[in-house]
């Protein structure tokens, strides 16, 4: 047995500690991913339930699984800037607000909008630093005649995403000031720019002045953030339970696992779990970045772990028990010498809900 348990409870804890951070700024909940990993239509309904009344999402399939779910009234914001007739015609069927991030965009919603004889809402996406979607801060002419010559289009709102809130504040709280100055350019020129929202989780856990007329929340709501901040008072909504399928006795000189990196040092009790890579166990992000500071810190990262023998644990009956060798796809191998424990006992795993989509979910 294995699965993923989400706690509702700890789910709506990290709500209103978002609440308590948002003062009067709108929440739109963010459930990419499947809400990262805890479930689309269980967490919207949670979250409707707790008055949350707008979602984000970054796949248009999910708008109509919101609005078949029942969602019929909920303002739902697509975090995508496409230009694709399919998606676009998808959201207005269904009406969902559109991200404009390009011009192309803004040709393509309008022109489709125009063919149908109605109005299409949208929120207009400023580049700060995330280099994806939205339009330049510099590009402000453009920005300008996005609001001016879109017959066709409402824009209700204006947003930016940070790229780095959770560890760079300096160059964060410069990228909100020019933020800030486009804001203000615009509504000097007589532009009103609709609901106004720049804070991501991070953003609003670890930076001040952030909340403007909405935040968009999605990590914080599973209670994982980057690092720690004075403002958490976050809780895990998930954790992973997997059931022990095997154990034996190993003596002292035995290799566990790929590439052999583990020998026993003793007479070793161990403990199978059925649980690995493919479940999203020990699976992070790849290191994707290259430039020479970023290799330095992967080093030093890597460094301080092995000086400090970092170890990675599961809990079994309320006492840690640490892995051994490398984690297969599907199997992991315990230590319990030291531990009472037995055939079938369940494992309690701390796994990021957003790696674990192939274990069925039980929410408690």
């Amino acid at each position: 047995m294995k699965e993923l348990i989400v706690n509702k409870a700890s789910i709506v804890n990290n709500l209103n500690r978002v609440k308590a951070l948002s003062g009067p700024a709108a929440i739109y909940a963010v459930l990419k991913g499947d809400a990262y990993g805890m479930g689309l239509l269980e967490t919207a309904e949670l979250l409707a339930q707790e008055g949350i009344t707008r979602f984000a999402v970054t796949e248009p399939a999910d708008i109509v699984r919101l609005r078949e779910a029942g969602h019929t009234q909920a303002e739902i914001l697509l975090l995508r800037s496409t230009s694709e007739p399919d998606d676009i015609n998808l959201c207005l069927d269904h009406k969902a607000v559109m991200t404009l991030g390009s011009h192309d965009t803004l040709i393509a919603l309008n022109g489709l909008a125009e063919q149908r004889g109605c109005v299409a809402e949208a929120h207009l996406e400023v580049d700060i630093g995330m280099g994806r979607y939205g339009f330049l801060p510099t590009e402000y002419d453009q920005i300008l005649n996005t609001y001016k010559y879109g017959n066709n289009i409402a824009i209700t709102g204006l947003y930016a995403h940070f790229p780095a809130a959770f560890g760079r504040k300096k160059k964060s709280l410069a990228r909100k000031a020019v933020f800030d100055a486009l804001l203000t350019r615009l509504k000097n020129d007589g532009i009103d720019t609709g609901l106004v929202h720049l804070a991501n989780s991070s953003a609003l856990f670890f930076l001040d002045g952030v909340q403007y007329d909405a935040v968009r929340i999605g990590s914080a709501l599973t209670g994982r953030l980057p690092k720690k901040s004075r403002h958490s008072g976050l809780l895990p909504a998930t954790r992973v339970q997997c059931s022990i399928c095997d154990t034996r006795w190993l003596p002292k000189g035995v290799n566990i696992g790929y590439a052999s990196v583990f020998k026993t040092k003793r007479p070793t009790k161990i403990a199978i779990l059925p649980i690995g890579g493919a479940d999203g166990f020990c699976v992070g992000k790849v290191r994707d970045t290259y430039r020479l500071r970023d290799a330095f810190g992967y080093i030093l990262s890597d460094l301080k772990g092995g000086l400090t023998h970092k170890k990675i644990t599961v809990t079994v009956n309320g006492k840690r028990a640490t892995v051994l060798g490398h984690t297969g796809m599907n199997h992991t191998v315990i230590d319990i010498t030291d531990l009472d424990c037995f055939v079938g006992q369940l494992a309690d795993i701390d796994l990021n809900p957003v790696y674990a989509g192939q274990l069925p979910r039980r929410y408690e």
